[in-house]
């Protein structure tokens, strides 16, 4: 009898201390901006491809320095409820490709130390004036920055037509946008 006394005073004297704690409360407010940047690592310096002769007559041209594949883009995107998933277009601003040539671009699968929804490559395809997605349903995440981080980007010129092919040079230049789906 005495051991359930004991056990019973030190219940009560518990309860009776917890009801002297005061409680307080504090309101936080979050605010999270939207996110939606690109950038081209490893920085956005100018592709050279170049076009050779044939190696010997009756070949077609050499057009193995006519690729490039040393870009990487990278992006940051944060996502809200309702907010669609993005996409990345690719598309010529100024220049024109040659005549008789076509300039084929796709984005690699992503890889780095990103993290979140990173988009998917929607293949292949021939750049011209019009946007078009490389990199589909991006969400919230990011890629990391820097080359080996996002999507590698193939550039790649192909002739179209022999019979249209001139000399010359050409300059062109290449917008990326980061866009709602």
């Amino acid at each position: 009898m005495r051991i359930l006394i004991i056990v019973i005073s030190i219940f009560f004297s518990l309860s009776l201390h917890s009801q002297n704690w005061s409680t307080s409360s504090l309101s936080v407010n979050l605010t999270l901006p939207e996110v939606a940047v690109i950038n081209l690592a490893p920085n956005t310096s100018t592709i050279d491809m170049s076009i050779r002769p044939p190696a010997s007559p009756g070949q077609p041209i050499d057009m193995s320095q006519a690729t490039n594949n040393d870009k990487w883009i990278n992006y940051s995107v944060s996502e809200g409820r309702g907010t669609p998933k993005r996409n990345i277009t690719a598309q010529i601003i100024s220049g024109e490709v040659p005549r008789g040539f076509k300039l084929k671009l796709s984005a690699g699968n992503y890889q780095g130390y990103g993290k979140g929804k990173t988009g998917k490559s929607a293949g292949e395809i021939t750049l011209s004036g019009t946007p078009q997605s490389i990199v589909r349903n991006i969400g919230g995440g990011y890629t990391g920055r820097g080359v080996n981080n996002g999507h590698r980007l193939f550039f790649e010129l192909i002739y179209d037509d022999y019979q249209d092919v001139k000399v010359g040079s050409s300059s062109i230049t290449v917008a990326f946008t980061l866009t709602d789906n």
